[in-house]
């Protein structure tokens, strides 16, 4: 499946492209080369392990109490490469770095996640579906919770997003995200920038019974609605600032925080199809963090990029905290090709 949608995603790109040449050019200007040395032409192969994971926190502020839920999934290790705007990876999991299905329960999840840094502008796409999570707290919120290192497990809870996000890079000559998160570019120099956009965020969980327990230890949480499912749609204006300190010419660490703050809807279904909802506040920060050495051709690193989302919820006092990223290390390889490979057909 996730083939599929990189195939429809490439074939949108291919023929927008066709016809927008000129404007690509243009969000895609080239750097100083004082700071960034460029090797878009060059194919990047690696090597790599990573996690992408979620969360999420379903909040009760009154009573000073929340249900804690996560996924189960396990670290990948994987082959990936990185041509112009392309990028495809592949992974699997080892037996040894599976977590315990009797401890936390399965989970299984279809990921598209996906991140465009073009030279003026990056675009974010968080979307994924998890199915199968475990409540990280259970032995804090439950009066008869399971034994010691196991947990109370929901196979039948879902959670989904779609999370959009575009920003505009203002340094965009001297900075570059393409660095540490794709290694098709070197940052010489220690630079930053400012952000500044927007994004629509579109986030969700359902089960076949109440999130939250029969034997909570606090009948009154979430005013003791038990619902069923819940839901945002939110809009918000963002803007941050990220930083490259470069140390001693090949090291380098990047740090980045892009705010947002905006509006959105929120819905509760209770287990009698009743729907609740409310406007209010929604919050999101996005943390990227890269790491790594380069030297020639030979990259070895580390990035993580994460999105919180906080937003109120229907009953008084509550509010929903949802998580998702994705922890990856890299080594990678950068090859001079001969003959540039034209990826969207029709281009000179």
């Amino acid at each position: 499946m996730r083939l599929i949608l990189l195939l429809v995603l490439f074939s949108f790109l291919s023929v927008y492209a066709s016809g927008q040449s000129s404007f690509l050019k243009k969000l895609n200007s080239p750097p100083d080369s004082s700071y960034i040395a460029s090797y878009k032409n060059d194919l990047v192969v690696r090597l790599y392990t990573s996690r992408k994971y979620m969360g999420q926190q379903l909040i009760d502020g009154s009573l000073n109490k929340k249900l804690n839920y996560l996924p189960s999934n396990n670290y990948l290790v994987g082959f990936g490469i990185n041509y112009k705007l392309l990028g495809i990876n592949a992974g699997f999991s080892l037996p040894s770095m599976r977590m315990p299905v009797d401890k936390y329960g399965k989970t299984t999840f279809l990921d598209f996640q996906t991140h465009l840094y073009l030279r003026r502008v990056t675009f974010d796409l968080f979307s994924h579906v998890f199915w199968g999570q475990y409540l990280n707290n259970s032995h804090d919120i439950l009066r008869s919770p399971p034994p010691e290192s196991f947990y109370y497990t929901r196979p039948d809870i879902r959670a989904y997003a779609v999370n959009a996000e575009m920003n505009y890079n203002f340094n965009y000559s001297r900075f570059s995200f393409r660095a540490p998160f794709l290694q098709d570019e070197w940052q010489k120099k220690s630079a930053g920038s400012f952000f500044a956009g927007g994004g629509v965020y579109w986030d969700g969980s359902d089960a076949d019974s109440s999130f939250v327990p029969s034997g909570i230890a606090v009948p009154d949480f979430y005013n003791g609605i038990n619902f069923k499912r819940w839901e945002w749609l939110a809009v918000a204006a963002t803007g941050g600032y990220a930083h490259t300190f470069v140390i001693d010419k090949r090291f380098f660490i990047m740090l980045s925080a892009i705010g947002g703050i905006g509006v959105g809807r929120s819905t509760l279904t209770d287990m009698d199809n009743r729907d609740y909802h409310t406007y209010s506040p929604f919050y999101k920060l996005t943390e990227r963090f890269g790491a790594g050495y380069q030297f020639g051709r030979v990259y070895v690193g580390a990035t993580c990029v994460n999105m919180d989302m906080l937003m109120g919820s229907p009953p008084d006092g509550t509010r929903i905290h949802y998580r998702s990223g994705n922890i990856r290390a890299n080594v990678a390889y950068r090859f001079s090709l001969n003959k540039e490979i034209r990826i969207f057909p029709g281009r000179k």
